[in-house]
C-alpha cells in the first residue's frame, strides 16, 4: 500500500499539513504522481471504507457486492461470504463476528 491520506479539522489545516507532506516528500526525493493525486475531497474510498468529516463508515460498494454474491455452495465460498460481512461488521449494530466452525466439513 502506497497511498498518503491528509486530513485536517478545516481547508487551512489541511492544506498546511499537505504542504508539509509535499516538503518532506521533495526532501526524501519521492516521486508522487500528480494524475493519482486527489487533493481536498471531501471524502475519500480506502479499503473498503469511506473516510469523511462524519468520521468512518462502509462503503455502498462493498455492502452491495455482498448482496449480491451467490449462495455459498462449498466451504470456501461460505469462508468468503464470511469474511466480508465480518470486514463490515462493525457497522452493524449489535454484530457479533462470525467464527466459522466448518473444520470437520
Amino acid at each position: 500500500m502506497d497511498d498518503i491520506l491528509i486530513s485536517g479539522k478545516d481547508l487551512a489545516e489541511h492544506n498546511e499539513r499537505l504542504q508539509e507532506v509535499l516538503k518532506r516528500a521533495k526532501d526524501c526525493n519521492l516521486t508522487l504522481n500528480k494524475a493519482k493525486s486527489k487533493i481536498a475531497q471531501s471524502y475519500v474510498k480506502y479499503m473498503g471504507h469511506i473516510i469523511s468529516a462524519e468520521g468512518l463508515s462502509s462503503d455502498p460498494e462493498k455492502i452491495q457486492a455482498i448482496l449480491e454474491m451467490p449462495d455459498p455452495e462449498n466451504k470456501q465460498a461460505l469462508q468468503r461470504v464470511m469474511g466480508m460481512v465480518n470486514y463490515v461488521g462493525k457497522f452493524i449494530p449489535n454484530y457479533l463476528p462470525l467464527v466459522p466452525q466448518l473444520s470437520n466439513c
